[in-house]
């Protein structure tokens, strides 16, 4: 892989303007007022994380010969909040910036948190988007055929315990214990997360990955905690769409390892989206399938454009 710190230097990192008047803060690896014909991915990052997190996909992506498009959620970094958000209803923010980067056709993919948002994106734009890859993702707790706690780690069990119960309790949450996962260097969130990492992940969260990831966490943080607190309300609430209504090719990854977002919601996932690859992976974690499955996730979701 290229220097990944390196490379992503020459990042665009942009904001636009919407038509409710809020702003959405967005990274794109071409050029906004001169598009090409390469295809794009739309990468949705995980929770609490915002657009910089991209730089862990930027260099294999461009390897691909590729454009990257990671769009920050609301309430997150430079993205204005957007009180009272479903799953759902992040998606014409990001179509907003496709329509406004002159992009109809993509994929997409999305990592923990994100990935309900890249499903989303899927089943309400399957004109324009190819191809859908949900990594490691969280499933829907109103879903009767999930057990949504089973095998979840404590610290995730605790917070969506809190979100499921009332908002007032998992804003406390977060306000007392989000802080402590902000402005740290990579090195001491790896420290910090340790407990929720398998062995697997724990090698992942080192050098640039941990430096990445941990300026994410501190970024996403800057401007308040409403990502945080709104994402997690919208997981453990209806999310706004049916993944049943997906019709375009779906590979959902999981890992075996993963001790921060149990099998079981991938599985579920698999089970509910018609036509969707399980590409189980029994022995990576919940960072280490991010990190270690890049080519062939990208690949794969590049093919639907060919």
């Amino acid at each position: 892989m290229y220097s990944i710190l390196k490379s992503y230097s020459a990042a665009c990192f942009s904001t636009l303007p919407l038509s409710d008047g809020r702003t959405v803060e967005y990274c794109f690896s071409g050029n906004s007022t001169t598009p090409d014909d390469l295809p794009v991915l739309v990468l949705h990052h995980g929770t609490p994380c915002e657009a910089s997190v991209a730089r862990l996909w930027w260099d294999t992506t461009l390897k691909h010969q590729a454009h990257l498009l990671a769009v920050s959620r609301p309430g997150y970094a430079m993205s204005d909040a957007l009180p009272g958000r479903d799953i759902a209803g992040v998606i014409p923010d990001i179509l907003a910036v496709l329509d406004h980067l002159g992009i109809y056709r993509f994929v997409t993919a999305g990592w923990s948190g994100g990935g309900p948002h890249a499903l989303a994106l899927a089943a309400l734009a399957p004109e324009r988007c190819k191809a859908a890859a949900c990594i490691t993702s969280i499933g829907p707790a109103q879903a009767s055929d999930l057990d949504f706690f089973a095998g979840m780690t404590p610290t995730n069990h605790e917070i969506f315990t809190h979100a499921l119960e009332d908002r007032a309790g998992l804003e406390q949450w977060i306000l007392d214990n989000g802080p402590r996962f902000s402005n740290l260097s990579g090195e001491k969130l790896a420290a910090e997360m340790s407990a929720m990492l398998p062995p697997e992940d724990q090698q992942t969260m080192q050098g640039d990955f941990a430096s990445a990831f941990a300026a994410s966490f501190t970024r996403a943080m800057s401007n308040g905690m409403e990502g945080w607190i709104d994402d997690d309300m919208a997981f453990v609430n209806d999310w706004g769409f049916d993944p049943r209504q997906l019709t375009v090719p779906v590979m959902i990854w999981s890992g075996g390892l993963d001790k921060m977002m149990p099998v079981a919601h991938s599985q579920w996932l698999a089970d509910t989206i018609p036509g969707a690859r399980h590409c189980y992976q029994a022995n990576e974690g919940h960072l280490s399938v991010f990190n270690n499955c890049q080519d062939e996730i990208i690949s794969g979701l590049l093919r639907a454009c060919s």
